[in-house]
């Protein structure tokens, strides 16, 4: 409800962050000068990094990498956009699996419930109803597989 990403789907954005960084250092750093010494090798851990990040796949398939040099620009508006992508298409992966309160919303985001001051006790109850789980006459859900 609060629009938050799983600590996996999180992992993999800051990966990718880190690759960029890297990527995008200048030719006399130290760890760029490693990197091509690295890259070379049969078990680089940087390597495997690069071939499982969803999002570094994404953002470097239609970039051409020259050899020599490994220099690769990537803009921060691309990075961004292709970060927000996975997120949503992680989002609707697991909101896929269950029937929650974003199922009966038509945007994605934070429920505005979420604004208001209240105490624990008090947000608690407001989610739960939101979600159709008070006792009483609960709505059914349009995209709801069953009724309660």
């Amino acid at each position: 409800m609060n629009n938050m990403a799983n600590m996996s789907d999180r992992m993999v954005v800051l990966c990718a962050k880190n690759l960029v960084r890297v990527h995008q250092l200048p030719a006399d750093a130290l760890l760029t000068l490693f990197i091509q010494q690295l890259l070379t090798t049969r078990t680089c851990h940087l390597k495997k990094l690069q071939k499982r990040n969803t999002i570094w796949q994404q953002l470097t398939a239609d970039l051409p990498i020259t050899r020599t040099t490994r220099q690769i620009y990537i803009d921060r508006t691309d990075l961004k956009f292709q970060i927000n992508q996975f997120l949503l298409d992680q989002w609707h992966a697991t909101q896929s699996n269950f029937v929650s309160a974003g199922h009966c919303r038509t945007t994605v985001g934070t429920d505005p419930i979420m604004y208001l001051p209240m105490t624990v006790h008090e947000r608690s109850r407001l989610i739960r109803w939101r979600m159709g789980w008070l006792s009483g006459k609960p709505q059914a859900c349009p995209k709801a597989r069953s009724i309660y």
